[in-house]
């Protein structure tokens, strides 16, 4: 049976090996230690940012098999979000942020920073914006490879939606690639506002294409209504 919850310092060891697994290139994945570095950087860069989260559970196994973080930037009214829908406090947050610090400290990686390595091609695609940015980024979506085709990935997306609507946001935005089932937003109706090429290799995929999406939580709800 598959839960869902909030994101805990519990959950990053499965969630660093999805990751690793998934987006490490085959150099790293080869040796044990920069491979958890790599899954351990990548989960503390988007927890330092995230504000919402669900995880999927396995709880025969105890696994943690899914993840969508969430970082809400304003509400409709225009108000800085400092939770998102209970999901992950203040609190709540510092802990996995500090676990991902100590784990990074034990691989030798202390004194990295972990915004470096994924600010430039944003920043270059969110010119597509224009003049106002979206309420929200869907910072984090990763699934195990094993859990796949039962429904949990839509399963997340979903509650994100409603935690998107309790919190009055109106729109969001997130980043895929090439590399990635970037599909699945296509048949959802979310918009692919830019795209540019890179040298980036994600997992075994070298020089991805890297795509920006935008879409409204009402679209969203309007498309589960009609599922």
């Amino acid at each position: 049976m598959i839960v869902y919850r909030s994101l805990k310092a519990v959950d990053l060891p499965d969630l660093t090996e999805i990751i690793q697994k998934k987006w490490a290139p085959p150099e790293l994945r080869r040796h044990e230690q920069l491979a958890g570095w790599f899954g351990y950087l990548v989960m503390h860069f988007f927890s330092l940012k995230q504000n919402c989260s669900w995880v999927a559970v396995d709880e025969d196994s105890g696994k943690t098999v899914g993840v969508l973080l969430t970082q809400i930037i304003h509400r409709s009214a225009g108000n800085t979000a400092e939770t998102g829908s209970g999901n992950s406090d203040l609190w709540e947050r510092r802990m996995i942020s500090g676990a991902c610090a100590d784990a990074l400290k034990e691989r030798g990686f202390g004194a990295v920073d972990p915004m470096e390595a994924f600010e430039d091609s944003a920043r270059v695609m969110h010119e597509s914006f224009g003049e106002r940015k979206p309420d929200a980024e869907l910072l984090l979506f990763a699934l195990d490879e094993d859990y796949r085709g039962h429904g949990i990935g839509r399963e997340l997306f979903d509650r994100t939606i409603h935690s998107l609507e309790e919190e009055g946001v109106l729109d969001f935005y997130l980043h895929s690639d090439s590399s990635s089932a970037f599909t699945f937003y296509e048949h959802r109706g979310i918009r692919q506002i830019a795209r540019m090429s890179s040298n980036l290799r994600m997992g075994d995929v070298e020089n991805v294409e890297l795509y920006l999406y935008e879409g409204t939580v009402a679209d969203q709800l309007k498309y589960m209504n009609d599922r």
